[in-house]
């Protein structure tokens, strides 16, 4: 399989290679090494995406449409078995439910109860299949989207090396890298609720 170039990859994330700094990462055996979006020595690889949209929400962290079947009637409320983007066992689509919401219009704020099934429809959208939430709510969903202003912490690393015994804490959404080695025994944990992992290759001892 041909190898996707880095600013095909860094361009999902609207990043200039010109722009980050991509240093190698060594965590040396049997030792501990924890990543925070706060660190200010971490400031040159840290990288606050900031969404415009939900699509871009659902490019960046979200579960791509080709991960599911096509529901076979559109607007309905998926029923998923969930996982983390990460994981071999992606979400699948087990029961719909007709989603008898009504169309939320756009405001400058929200309610709380808007803001519920707001959060429960942008779910959906980013972790199902986005034929799952009707056309129709998206002006209040990306309107929605700029009302909370969320941000999603990015760290862009180039080789990530993982020595034996040894664990890498990440408290990003995502762990952007080229190639990452886990020897005998190492681990990278991702603390960040749906959190994703992209990099090239993953190599393990």
């Amino acid at each position: 399989m041909p190898q996707v170039p880095l600013a095909t990859r860094l361009e999902v994330y609207g990043i200039s290679p010109s722009a980050v700094q991509l240093p190698d990462l060594e965590v040396p055996a049997e030792q501990q090494t924890i990543l925070r979006s706060d660190d200010a020595k971490l400031s040159r690889q840290t990288v606050k995406l900031v969404p415009k949209s939900i699509d871009d929400v659902k490019r960046w962290v979200g579960v791509p449409n080709s991960a599911f079947t096509l529901p076979s009637q559109p607007h309905l409320q998926p029923m998923l078995r969930t996982a983390l983007p990460i994981s071999s066992n992606l979400p699948t689509l087990t029961h719909l439910q007709p989603v008898l919401e009504p169309i939320i219009p756009v405001h400058e704020r929200y309610t709380p109860a808007e803001d519920v099934t707001l959060r429960n429809l942008a779910v959906s959208y980013v972790y199902g299949h986005t034929a799952t939430v009707s056309a129709a709510q998206l002006p209040a969903l990306n309107k929605w989207i700029s009302v909370i202003a969320p941000y999603i912490p990015i760290i862009l690393w180039n080789d990530i090396h993982v020595g034996a015994g040894a664990t890498l804490v990440v408290y990003y959404s995502i762990l952007f890298a080229h190639y990452i080695t886990i020897d005998a025994g190492g681990k990278i944990q991702m603390k960040i609720s749906k959190s994703y992992i992209n990099c090239a290759g993953i190599k393990g001892a």
